[in-house]
């Protein structure tokens, strides 16, 4: 089975429309329906956050810097300030935009037990960072939006689901990679005077793994309904995270 869309937005910021073309396919090669195997792609438009272009309508920072040696009769002689940093938004923008791909295959085995592989490639083109201008002394300086982040997600996942007459398993794996080639933040509270640096996303987790598992197996109240027991773990490794 074969299923095409496409989705077109207007975006008043940019002043133009943003058409979106989908493809997804399912191909089910068994008369049994054992395995099943699934692709997609599809173009998507990401949201721009207002307060990211709200950078360029606010306020400024002024820096007075000290001479490292201090005092008028020699040593580090002073500079020059003040040093003013600002936000600049310019115009002729373009919308940020994602390609993602994706493959699947899942497999049944035996009449109970599932078994999952998916691939999901997503690349951003026209993403918008803010890149830094320094001034001529090296301090403060202007922080320019510019098109030219490009970020990419790749991951691997592997589950396994079995289900029995009063309870169900189920495990997932997923291996995943988030890269930017612009990973800097810049802010006007806590500044950062050096150029865009690739790196790791803030949300990497290259490793991921999730289980739970459900049973009412011998479990029946008194009043005859059926008690549910059920228990979870996630463990993820990378930024930040709670095990529960």
């Amino acid at each position: 089975m074969l299923q095409t869309g496409a989705r077109d937005d207007w975006n008043g910021v940019i002043g133009r429309t943003l058409p979106a073309p989908r493809f997804a396919a399912n191909y089910i090669p068994f008369a049994d329906d054992r395995a099943k195997l699934t692709m997609a792609w599809g173009v998507y438009y990401q949201p721009v956050d207002l307060s990211l272009l709200g950078l360029g309508y606010d306020q400024s920072r002024v820096d007075l810097v000290n001479p490292a040696n201090g005092g008028m009769g020699g040593g580090t002689p002073a500079l020059e300030g003040p040093f003013v940093s600002r936000f600049v938004v310019p115009g002729s923008l373009r919308q940020p935009r994602f390609r993602t791909a994706s493959a699947g295959w899942e497999q049944r085995i035996g009449s109970s037990t599932f078994v999952t592989v998916r691939a999901i490639l997503r690349r951003e083109r026209s993403g918008l960072p803010y890149q830094f201008l320094p001034s001529r002394s090296g301090f403060g300086g202007e922080f320019l939006l510019q098109n030219n982040q490009r970020d990419e997600y790749r991951s691997i996942e592997v589950s396994l689901r079995r289900s029995f007459r009063k309870a169900e398993v189920f495990a997932d794996y997923i291996r995943s990679r988030a890269r930017s080639n612009q990973a800097l933040d810049y802010t006007l509270g806590n500044p950062l005077f050096a150029p865009q640096l690739p790196g790791a996303l803030p949300w990497d987790a290259p490793n991921r793994f999730l289980s739970y598992g459900s049973s009412s197996a011998g479990l029946v109240s008194r009043s005859g309904y059926s008690v549910l027991t059920s228990s979870s773990l996630v463990h993820p490794t990378g930024f930040g995270f709670q095990r529960t």
